[in-house]
């Protein structure tokens, strides 16, 4: 959590020490699932600063170490490198993990990541103009808000 603290603030720096204690810590416990969504979380603060490789090299460990977990986590985890992806420009690569990662979620019925996926794919279809299926994706999006009376929680989504 102190990662993603600092995560949050947009702090590289403070946040990559943080996450590979953590890390550290869930190999030593043996906890993949752990060490999946901090490798998720590394991928995502590389995203945020343009690191491309960086971003893709731990999305990819993410993926891998929550391989045998194949619910919300990996889902997310799949999202997040379709994500990097439609970020990259590489189109072509982009709409099939964010897919297979939302059925992932739906599948064990995660609202916040289904909506985090939703979001990602009418990113996707914005900036490849499907305007069409953007709105469609985004309008799921609202709906989940409003299904799960999360209104308050998500008013940055609003």
């Amino acid at each position: 959590m102190i990662g993603v603290s600092y995560k949050i603030e947009n702090d590289l720096e403070k946040a990559l020490p943080a996450y590979e204690l953590a890390m550290s810590d869930y190999k030593t416990a043996g906890d993949m699932f752990g060490s999946g969504r901090v490798e998720r979380d590394i991928g995502v603060m590389f995203e945020y600063h343009d690191r491309f490789a960086d971003a893709e090299k731990h999305l990819r460990k993410s993926v891998a170490e929550l391989q045998t977990e194949r619910g919300a986590e990996l889902g997310m985890s799949l999202a997040k490198v379709g994500l990097l992806y439609t970020h990259m420009q590489k189109f072509d690569q982009a709409e099939a993990p964010i897919i297979e990662g939302l059925d992932l979620i739906r599948k064990v019925g995660h609202p916040f990541y289904e909506m985090t996926a939703l979001m990602h794919l009418g990113g996707l279809y914005l900036a490849t103009n499907r305007a069409g299926r953007a709105l469609a994706n985004l309008e799921a999006c609202l709906g989940l808000i409003y299904e799960y009376d999360m209104q308050r929680e998500q008013t940055r989504r609003l």
